[in-house]
């Protein structure tokens, strides 16, 4: 009866690690996701000021496959992009995914690069 109590214990105790090892491991990867000459019509090279290289990303977490964050959307990583370079759109944008799984959190990131420019309206000139 000991022997049989010991075994259940060995069995609780390897599935339990099993879990706490399988939580700590995971992958991640980027797949390229498309290529855009600009986020907004820009009809002339002197109708925007080009201020600077630009980066935005938005993410979503799932856990167990249960959404736990928004949704990760390519809008959002632009809006972000554009909030911290100050521009009012992007030329020779890149947008990627990146994925990262573990055993019970998964973690999807909308990433997008490019060039943040400034628009130039009629009449003004580049500052």
């Amino acid at each position: 009866m000991n022997n049989q109590r010991h075994f259940k214990m060995r069995i609780c105790a390897a599935i339990s690690l099993t879990l706490v090892l399988g939580s700590l491991c995971g992958c991640t990867y980027t797949l390229p996701h498309q290529v855009v000459a600009s986020n907004t019509p820009l009809f002339t090279p002197n109708s925007y000021k080009i201020l600077g290289p630009a980066a935005g990303e938005s993410c979503e977490s799932h856990f167990m496959g249960i959404l736990v964050s928004s949704p990760s959307r390519l809008q959002a990583a632009i809006d972000n992009a554009l909030q911290k370079s100050g521009g009012d759109a992007i030329i020779e944008m890149t947008s990627d995914l990146q994925v990262s799984n573990s055993f019970f959190i998964n973690t999807q990131c909308t990433l997008v690069n490019g060039l943040a420019v400034k628009i130039i309206e009629s009449g003004q000139e580049a500052k």
